[in-house]
């Protein structure tokens, strides 16, 4: 179900809130989210700014109903969301990455970990998803959409694979990332937290998801 609206508030729209992104959390060290959140800074970057080119062109070939909803998770006065790059049609979502030349196995790690963490926000959310404020201000539609908690979720690794993943055991994958939004409030704790953490959150979560390589074309038909 998707309709139209004009008065939905961003869920952290409120003086008590902290909000934190999923995808910082997944890519950057507890270090770096606390620096940037004192300063107030977004890191807007050349690779950025490409991805998202990518992203809408892939959008268009795969002919996908929406692109960017955002998701939200909250827990206590913690609001975690996560942007799902696009939603097929058959109301599965799909994070797409644009791989140019050589590729780490780290950086695809960390690709299916974030889908791991995006689908494990959408089933311990009420499955509200809302284009944020971003890109109503870019002029899109302000749109709100319920999906279904048991929606399959692909990540578009550019041209060198597609991948289905799933979750075994979400709540443990939102505690675990609850926990490192709560050591970014303050930098000794960011810093303790990445003396134990850092480089290894797919290490220490691979337990509670797994992965396949599929057919994106083929698997929403």
């Amino acid at each position: 179900m998707i309709y139209k609206t004009s008065n939905i508030l961003e869920p952290f729209d409120t003086n008590d809130d902290i909000y934190f992104s999923a995808a910082d959390l997944v890519k950057r060290s507890a270090n770096q989210i606390n620096f940037l959140r004192e300063r107030r800074e977004k890191i807007i970057s050349a690779r950025i700014s490409a991805g998202v080119k990518y992203q809408h062109k892939e959008v268009e070939k795969l002919n996908m109903q929406a692109e960017e909803m955002r998701s939200i998770y909250k827990v206590k006065n913690f609001v975690i969301f996560a942007s799902h790059d696009s939603i097929t049609k058959d109301g599965n979502c799909v994070e797409i990455k644009s791989i140019e030349g050589e590729w780490k196995d780290w950086y695809l790690e960390s690709s299916l970990l974030q889908c791991a963490f995006y689908l494990s926000i959408i089933k311990g959310s009420d499955g509200t998803i809302v284009t944020p404020s971003f890109r109503v201000k870019e002029g899109y539609d302000r749109v709100c959409s319920i999906i279904d908690k048991n929606c399959r979720y692909f990540l578009h690794f550019g041209d060198v694979a597609d991948y289905e993943i799933q979750v075994r055991n979400y709540k443990r994958i939102l505690e675990y990332f609850t926990k490192k939004a709560e050591a970014t409030l303050d930098k000794q704790s960011a810093i303790i937290y990445d003396s134990n953490h850092k480089f290894k959150h797919f290490k220490e979560l691979k337990r509670y998801f797994t992965y396949r390589k599929v057919d994106l074309t083929q698997a929403n038909n």
